[in-house]
């Protein structure tokens, strides 16, 4: 199961649908004006998706959901992709707390931040040309 937390419109959650079609696909949103927009996208999405015959629609599992998250359970989630540019300290060290409970063998990619989580491991890390610049890119597997 794949969560992009503080999905905003959903870039990474289509990518994702797009890219594995069988892969179960979450977007977490706070705010209301980027969630709406997200299920707008979705509703668009299917749309275009059933009109063409390479995909299936019930291909893909898409969910969205709004909420804190800070509150919000994400804890069926194997793959995690947080861009955690607009994170405050306090949200970043509480969401920390969070992740550290997620199962043996989850992989977390983020963006702009490292963590500082006993048990997980940095895979990779690069810098990628983002809209708003260069940017960093951390990918992470809790080991134990």
């Amino acid at each position: 199961i794949f969560y992009d937390l503080g999905c905003g419109a959903g870039k990474a959650v289509f990518s994702a649908a797009l890219m594995f079609p069988s892969l179960k696909v979450k977007g977490i949103e706070l705010l209301p004006p980027l969630f709406e927009t997200c299920v707008k996208l979705k509703k668009r999405f299917e749309r275009l998706v059933l009109e063409d015959p390479h995909f299936q629609k019930d291909s893909f599992d898409i969910e969205l959901l709004q909420g804190d998250l800070r509150e919000i359970d994400f804890f069926d989630g194997t793959l995690f992709f947080l861009n955690a540019t607009c994170f405050t300290e306090e949200d970043w060290s509480i969401l920390q707390k969070r992740l550290s409970r997620l199962s043996v063998g989850t992989r977390l990619i983020i963006v702009t931040r490292q963590i500082a989580i006993k048990n997980f491991k940095l895979i990779d890390a690069r810098t990628y040309q983002m809209s708003w610049g260069p940017s960093s890119v951390y990918i992470y597997q809790k080991l134990r």
